[in-house]
């Protein structure tokens, strides 16, 4: 599938996030690991199946142009990240709300510890 890859919505030094119609595609830099997008969209995919939050539904994993790029509902509205940005003062009160719903805490130090583990077939099972 082809995306309209004008209207750019953010720039990042790895990543850049478009709008295309109803969908967001977020397209990483060349060369981007393969293993860190699939595990961005493991994650918003255990958020999106396990927990209440409102989060943009993930509708695919491709590559455009040889890139890796996610390819998500777009939701009008203000992001976490802008929110945070705009009230700094909030931040723990929106991550607390995250790490909540998701338990990413737990989730985030396993992950750590699985990933300074340098063993090829290392499986993470949950």
């Amino acid at each position: 599938m082809s995306y309209n890859l004008t209207n750019i919505l953010a720039k990042r030094p790895t990543k850049e996030v478009y709008r295309d119609g109803e969908n967001t595609i977020k397209l990483f830099v060349e060369n981007y690991s393969k293993a860190n997008i699939l595990n961005e969209a493991l994650i918003q995919a255990r958020v999106e199946e396990g927990t209440d939050l409102n989060i943009p539904k993930l509708n695919e994993v491709t590559k455009v142009d040889n890139r890796w790029a996610l390819v998500s509902d777009y939701v009008e509205g203000t992001t976490l990240s802008q929110l945070m940005e705009d009230h700094p003062d909030k931040m723990d009160e929106y991550l607390s709300k995250v790490n909540k719903e998701t338990n990413l805490e737990k989730e985030t130090k396993i992950k750590r510890e699985i990933q300074n583990k340098r063993e090829p077939y290392l499986v993470y099972n949950y």
